[in-house]
């Protein structure tokens, strides 16, 4: 009976930790997404523009429904490799743009733990510029319409609601543009286009030290309960 309640103690251990790393979804909308010539290709940016957050939930006290006006997401992709107007003017569907690795942050001013209501700084990477639109070959019937989305992974730094910092690897990014009927927005390579809605996948994930000392402080209590029942026969 007390290996039994023990077991359970270590279960429901378990589960509080698994529950602790749990991810938190942060959703935006709105701002201006603009594309740019550089030197060697175009890029998108709405750091001019930022967007807006609505809403975030699984991240203790910066969630919010709706957020403040003044909570923000601000992102710029790399470029492409090169500055033929159609590496960025995708129109074909589900035929995406690979583009360089790019920054985006969060901030929520007088909230967020970070410098200046920082919440999240990292880079931008693995992205991805894919046409979701109904025109064809840029031809839009009516009822039709242009649209882009932007998707990718993260890594950076997590400022803590608490305070303290948590590195984050490799969690996703979702962003679209609005649908535009009308002239395609991006026909010459540069333009600007509003935001839609997006979304961002933030998790708590323990470093693999962390998860090993984890591990064995489990063996260890199950090798003391076994000690203890062995004593007691």
């Amino acid at each position: 009976m007390k290996i039994s309640k023990l077991i359970l103690f270590v279960l429901a251990i378990g589960c509080f930790s698994s529950s602790a790393f749990a991810d938190s979804n942060w959703n935006d909308t709105d701002g201006i997404l603009t594309s740019r010539a550089g030197m060697t290709g175009y890029y998108l940016s709405n750091a001019g523009a930022a967007s807006h957050l609505t809403s975030v939930t699984g991240a203790g006290s910066y969630d919010c429904n709706p957020c403040s006006g003044s909570d923000k997401v601000s992102y710029t992709t790399g470029m492409t490799s090169g500055l033929n107007p159609s590496l960025i003017n995708v129109l074909v569907p589900h035929d995406p743009t690979s583009l360089g690795n790019g920054t985006l942050t969060i901030t929520m001013p007088g909230v967020g733990t970070g410098p200046n209501g920082t919440v999240f700084s990292g880079s931008f990477s693995n992205i991805t510029w894919t046409y979701i639109g109904t025109c064809v070959a840029g031809v839009c019937a009516k009822g039709q319409y242009n649209q882009w989305e932007v998707q990718g992974t993260i890594s950076g730094t997590y400022y803590l609601p608490g305070g303290g910092t948590q590195h984050q690897m490799g969690f996703n990014v979702q962003l679209s543009t609005q649908k535009y009927f009308g002239i395609d927005p991006f026909a010459s390579g540069t333009g600007s286009i509003t935001g839609g809605p997006g979304g961002l996948t933030l998790g708590a994930v323990p470093e693999s030290g962390t998860l090993i000392l984890f591990g064995t402080g489990l063996v260890g209590i199950a090798l003391f309960a076994k000690r203890r029942h062995a004593s007691s026969l």
